[in-house]
């Protein structure tokens, strides 16, 4: 952290503004990885941790929200009308999107995916159908701070 402070404090505006686009798209990536594993691995408690994270985050800090949104547009719909330079864009456009995508995943996943008898949840029995209420409900609110931040102003 203090190594950080001082190549932040030492660079021009331009580099800071680098800086923390880079470092909010890591933390999107990271939080898409935790939210994929954890759905996939059906641990409502812990997908409903990192919903809530995202709308805590995204109502503190707005501006990363649409940062990452706009980073994630598709090829060819930037606002000057042309597609990314490399391949490189492509993979960082598809991972600042990955976040928004893993929490879609999840709320299609913990409504629509029932466990069967071949795919039972590690905390299955009848508090199942409670912690996917409470996980449904809070991914839920976390798309709704999402989408309301994106929304016109």
């Amino acid at each position: 952290p203090a190594d950080r402070w001082q190549l932040y404090s030492g660079t021009s505006v331009g580099s800071r503004a680098a800086l923390c686009s880079s470092s909010v798209r890591e933390a999107g990536a990271a939080v898409a990885q935790q939210v994929g594993a954890a759905t996939s691995g059906r641990h409502w408690a812990a997908v409903q941790a990192g919903a809530r994270f995202v709308e805590v985050w995204a109502g503190l800090l707005p501006q990363h929200v649409s940062e990452l949104a706009s980073a994630s547009s598709l090829p060819g719909d930037s606002q000057d009308g042309t597609a990314p330079c490399s391949d490189m864009d492509l993979a960082d456009q598809a991972q600042d999107s990955s976040m928004f995508n893993a929490l879609a995943q999840a709320l299609h996943t913990v409504v629509l995916d029932r466990c069967g008898d071949d795919q039972s949840s590690p905390n299955g029995g009848p508090d199942d159908d409670l912690r996917r209420l409470g996980c449904c409900r809070q991914l839920l609110a976390a798309l709704a701070e999402v989408a309301g931040r994106l929304g016109p102003s």
